[in-house]
């Protein structure tokens, strides 16, 4: 941690707390300089939110390029090869799945943020116990039939046409809760990412 004028502080100057109404919260440990970096942090997972988007950078796609394994849309050739899109790139071309995109938006995106939550599952043991740690207000967001009845859509999505039948109701349950909790905005709104340095 630094302070932009060159001054260095050691001590952390937040911590992790608890408030019982609205859960685990960032609380400041002692005064904050102006200009200075109080956290630094890497996304655990970043993905699209309604709009079609590049899988790989996020940026709004108008669908001239697309990715050569999977056929989604991609802003570049170069975005194809992405770390981020490369996981559920071998899904989605073994499964054939591709968006049908109309007025710049198509339902299948967030359910990629979704998939991408619970990849971790499989292929990031120690990503996945972060993403247990977050919290989903589950409780309240299952009286509501519409969210109950986009689980179920996703959850069939994953289980039966992506054939990831190692995924669980409550983990899906758990990752859209977690997403819905905790995930902040990204190009303008386009995207959206979980950070877990504060959990």
């Amino acid at each position: 941690m630094g302070i932009k004028d060159g001054s260095q502080c050691s001590e952390r100057p937040w911590a992790v707390s608890e408030d019982p109404d609205i859960g685990r919260i960032l609380v400041a440990t002692r005064d904050i300089a102006p200009w200075e970096l109080v956290i630094e942090d890497t996304a655990l997972v970043a993905g699209p939110k309604i709009a079609a988007v590049c899988l790989g950078c996020l940026t709004k796609v108008t669908g001239d390029i697309v990715c050569s394994s999977c056929q989604w849309p991609m802003c570049s050739v170069e975005c194809q090869e992405s770390p981020r899109h490369r996981l559920e790139c071998e899904i989605l071309a073994s499964r054939g799945l591709v968006p049908s995109i109309q007025n710049g938006r198509c339902g299948l995106y967030p359910c990629i943020t979704v998939l991408r939550v619970l990849l971790l599952k499989a292929s990031d043991p120690q990503g996945w116990a972060l993403i247990q740690r977050m919290m989903d207000h589950w409780q309240e967001r299952r009286e509501d039939p519409k969210i109950q009845g986009g689980i179920k859509v996703m959850e069939t999505l994953f289980k039966q046409r992506l054939g990831l039948d190692w995924i669980e109701k409550e983990d899906v349950e758990h990752a859209y809760g977690v997403l819905k909790t905790n995930a902040v905005d990204l190009k303008d709104g386009c995207g959206q990412a979980l950070f877990p340095q504060s959990v």
